[in-house]
């Protein structure tokens, strides 16, 4: 909500701090300081964050014309809200908006304080944020939602940040609301996620059901399509390929193809269930305020949590209902979760969770005070005598859970999507009579008049759906037909029905999906599954599986189940097939030598398009390699995963000593995550994208060698290393790139033919001793903010030799470059205009 609720205060916009290492963890020491100072200290009412909207008489006129017809419908849903211009004021230019009446409850309506979604347009940002939600602090629901947020950000949870501000409209103090982030690229940053797709469950099929079927239809998101979360001309988080891949997991899901634990993140989820039932929230687990993030190192969907403010309680719901009955089902996330409803409930005995809650309540329920004095206060003492008896509590709600028995949705709904040369067609009977396909028809973009599809099994129309089962549920029929040869290709399917023999047909056009997997991205096999698919593997005296020394052809992918550490011996040489790689799901140790190092490599000689994909190791801790060699990666691409690097370290502690990365045509040779690595000894060379990568860890270089690459030799994105005697030649890019607040310390640096030396970006800091730029293509140093929610950049050199460059250094307004005492002037620099001449890459 405020500052307590959210953890840190940057600026009057709400952080969260981390710790370094595998999984996200919140820091209790820095929240609670950071508690402990709003309560003393809290700001008046006029210190506040301040946004100020201006918008046209017209504009406005629309939304009082939205806001009348959701209060006779009772609800404004996601696709019914009308985007118009606004302007935000602020010092100096004003920032463009696209504001709407933001979807789901409509309590706030009635008063002054309308709920509204802002999308800032042209890069801008408001708080920092690119996206947001305004909604009255006071109505229902809106301080559970801004505790539960805060209480997933504690758990490590992927949360939006919020925080109190005075908002006017045209002039017009509406006082004091919350302002909750929206999915944008900046949530999953600041959650030190890395980019990857955000989708939701659309209700917006809700609008052809009747009023009376209304509640009953709110059960199931049986009929419900996915969408992406990214706003009106916002930048996407992900590619499509991963936005496929999360929509055909959640369908897999749904339908029960693959088990929950395989698309889902099993620990995240069971996490996240908890929390809904120690908040006792039951729109927390409903369908309708559900949201995902895809981890594309992961290949697995966490849960994003939802703005709970927005979405209408369902009657007779409660947190084992809906969807999360669907993942309760499977094993191990109703493991997780019953250890997580366990855990909560012992610390709420304790008290120190519960005192932690009304600290952070009472800091900021002194600020709404101010708003309305009779305003009542959250119920803590409901909610401290239902943790202390968590447990029971779930117990007693799973036993009562009531499953929907009809589905009185009277509308069909469609979908489609394609597989190789054939187009499917889904369709949803929910009538008791069977239901006639008249014929199917291709709409072409272009306004062409859409064509008759074939069936692909060359039957004829008509064909019939099956009526609606005895319950009244909906009967799903599937239909694959011919793709049209038209150009350009259809993009939508339009089915001509009818229910009767005698009727008129209507027409219903398909929602475009994608196909619901049938496995998951990347499935973990057993123990025996795995020894017996290579034959070179083998249980040493010791338990761990082994590697011997030897040449081993390894066909496709060599993949180790979870709590499996691998180990491969001095001498091995492991020959990948083109697009093969190796996953390990706990530590991996390489003990090579110096006359016999283990050399891990693909098809000899290879075209980049046979090429093996590389090494992924997820929470390796203690994983050690000592003289290995990798060759010719080009990253991983395998059924909708995708990971950019030749080697992937994700989670966990990593030590590399005299190792060798090279021919690497991905776009890191060596990329960390999440992890905390030393390594001393690297020699990356001859690779198309970045040498090394690190994102969210910390770690220490010593004696790094780095020729020949493309595109960056060292980039750090959220990130802490120390280095030092680092030598780098012919960098096509950047030869350090710091961004998104990270520290870099380094010493003995020797650098040449290089396009930039160094660039510090979005709050990163470089300290820099004894430091050798030669043959520089643009600028030596180059500091700039690009994401103006971080402080400026910083570097600070000493003792340095700049040889051959056009420019010495380049600081933006704000930004500061000092070299050996003197301090650079800043001046304005047009980031756009740098990344079109290529001093800079988006």
């Amino acid at each position: 909500m405020g500052a307590a609720l959210a953890g840190v205060v940057v600026g009057g916009l709400a952080v969260t701090a981390f710790a370094p290492g595998g999984a996200l963890q919140f820091a209790p020491g820095l929240w609670a300081q950071a508690t402990l100072r709003a309560a003393q200290a809290w700001p008046e009412r006029g210190s506040l964050p301040q946004i100020v909207l201006d918008l046209k008489f017209k504009h406005l006129h629309t939304l009082h014309g939205e806001r009348e017809a959701a209060l006779a419908r009772g609800e404004l849903l996601q696709e019914s809200g009308t985007f118009v211009p606004a302007q935000v004021r602020r010092r100096g230019a004003d920032a463009r908006v696209a504001l709407r009446l933001a979807p789901g409850r409509i309590d706030g309506l009635a008063g002054a304080k309308w709920p509204l979604e802002l999308w800032l347009r042209g890069g801008e940002r408001v708080l920092g944020l690119r996206g947001l939600v305004l909604r009255d602090a006071l109505e229902p629901g809106a301080v559970e939602s801004a505790l539960f947020g805060w209480h997933a950000r504690r758990e490590g949870l992927l949360a939006p940040r919020a925080t109190l501000v005075r908002v006017f409209l045209n002039g017009r103090d509406l006082g004091l609301m919350l302002a909750q982030e929206l999915a944008a690229p900046e949530l999953l940053l600041h959650n030190q996620r890395r980019p990857g797709a955000l989708l939701g469950f659309d209700d917006g099929f809700l609008d052809a059901i009747r009023a009376p079927d209304r509640r009953a239809a709110l059960g199931r998101p049986d009929l419900a399509t996915l969408r992406s979360l990214a706003g009106p001309r916002d930048k996407p988080t992900t590619t499509p390929a991963d936005l496929g891949a999360a929509t055909g997991l959640v369908r897999a899901v749904m339908e029960r193809l693959v088990p929950a634990h395989d698309a889902f993140d099993a620990e995240a989820f069971g996490r996240y269930l908890a929390l809904a039932a120690f908040w006792d929230s039951p729109r927390a687990a409903g369908w309708r305020s559900v949201r995902f993030y895809y981890n594309p190192a992961t290949a697995r969907l966490e849960p994003l949590v939802p703005d709970l403010g927005a979405r209408r309680d369902c009657a007779g719901m409660d947190p084992c209902e809906t969807w999360a009955a669907r993942l309760l089902e499977d094993p191990e996330i109703a493991a997780r979760f019953a250890f997580h409803v366990a855990r909560l409930e012992t610390e709420a005995a304790t008290g120190d969770l519960l005192a932690e809650i009304e600290a952070a309540l009472q800091s900021d329920w002194d600020s709404l005070a101010l708003e309305d004095p009779f305003a009542e206060p959250f119920d803590l003492d409901a909610l401290r005598a239902r943790a202390v008896n968590l447990s029971e509590h779930v117990r007693a709600a799973r036993a009562l859970r009531a499953e929907s028995g009809t589905w009185p949705l009277r509308s069909v709904r469609a979908l489609s999507w394609r597989e190789g040369r054939r187009q499917w067609l889904e369709l949803w009977n929910p009538f008791p009579t069977p239901l006639e396909v008249v014929g199917v028809r291709h709409a072409h973009a272009d306004g062409r008049e859409a064509e008759l599809a074939a069936l692909a099994d060359g039957s004829e129309w008509p064909r019939q759906v099956p009526a609606a089962s005895g319950t009244g549920s909906p009967r799903r029929w599937r239909v694959a037909l011919e793709r049209s040869r038209a150009r350009p290709a259809p993009d939508r399917l339009r089915a001509e029905l009818r229910v009767g023999a005698g009727d008129d047909p209507i027409t219903v056009e398909a929602q475009p999906t994608v196909a619901a997997r049938t496995r998951p991205v990347l499935a973990a096999p057993t123990v025996a599954q795995t020894l017996a698919q290579h034959a070179f593997l083998r249980r040493a005296e010791d338990g761990v599986l082994e590697i011997g020394a030897g040449r081993h052809a390894v066909p496709g992918w060599l993949s180790l189940p979870p709590g499996e550490p691998l180990r491969i011996r001095a001498g091995a040489v492991l020959r990948f097939a083109a697009g093969g790689g190796l996953v390990v799901r706990d530590r991996l140790l390489l003990e090579g030598t110096e006359r016999e190092p283990v050399v891990l490599e693909g098809p000899a000689a290879p075209r980049n398009r046979d090429r093996w994909a590389g090494v992924v190791v997820f929470d390796g801790d203690g994983s050690h390699w000592r003289h290995a060699v990798v060759r010719y990666p080009r990253g991983i691409e395998l059924d909708g995963w995708r990971l950019g690097a030749g080697v992937t370290f994700y989670g966990g502690q990593a030590a590399l000593e005299d190792c060798v990365f090279e021919g690497d045509s991905s776009e890191q040779a060596l990329s960390f995550v999440s992890n905390e690595f030393r390594a001393r000894g690297l020699r990356v060379r001859d690779v198309r994208g970045d040498a090394l990568d690190a994102d969210f860890s910390t770690g220490t270089l010593a004696d790094l060698q780095i020729e020949r690459v493309g595109r960056d030799g060292l980039d750090l994105s959220g990130s802490t290393v120390e280095a030092e005697a680092v030598r780098m030649a012919d960098i096509g890019d950047e030869a350090i790139s710091l961004g998104e607040g990270s520290r870099l310390s380094a010493t003995d640096l020797n650098i040449e033919r290089v396009d930039i030396g160094v660039t510090s970006k979005d709050g990163s800091n470089a300290e820099l001793r004894d430091l050798s730029l030669r043959a520089v293509g643009r600028v030596g140093f180059l500091a700039y903010r690009d994401r103006h929610e971080y402080p400026p950049p910083a570097i600070a050199a000493r003792r340095v030799l700049v040889d051959e460059s056009p420019r010495r250094a380049l600081a933006a307004v704000g930004c500061r470059i000092e070299i050996d005492g003197e301090r650079a002037p800043e001046q304005e620099i047009d980031v756009e205009s740098l990344s079109r001449a290529g001093t800079r890459r988006s």
